[in-house]
């Protein structure tokens, strides 16, 4: 079984010495486990590789034929484009986009 020191761990985590001394006594839930030897206040962690490896994610490519989705409102472009294949797909005579629409 391997052990780390607190300067190890600082390290390993990218995080101040301070930070895991204070996460040790207020939230020991988001550090690896605590190997606490009676009589002496050194930290020690252990099984740290382990604790790593639960929680590594794999990091997905997105697939390039996929659409982005877009946020916000359309432009000017998607709404005329939009307008133009509402008005080719209307069975009756086909209205045109002037007359004061909102597209224009």
């Amino acid at each position: 079984m391997k052990t780390y020191s607190v300067d190890d761990l600082s390290v390993i985590l990218k995080k101040s010495k301070s930070s895991i001394y204070s996460d040790a006594s207020r939230n020991p839930s988001v550090l690896p486990p605590i190997l606490r030897i009676p009589g002496s206040k050194k930290l020690l962690f252990v099984s740290v590789e382990e604790w790593m490896e639960r929680f590594t994610v794999v990091a997905i490519a997105p697939d390039p034929n996929q659409a982005r989705l877009r946020l916000g409102a359309p432009t000017k472009r998607e709404r005329l484009m939009r307008a133009r294949l509402t008005c080719n797909n209307k069975s009756a005579g086909g209205t045109t986009l002037r007359g004061g629409g909102f597209d224009e």
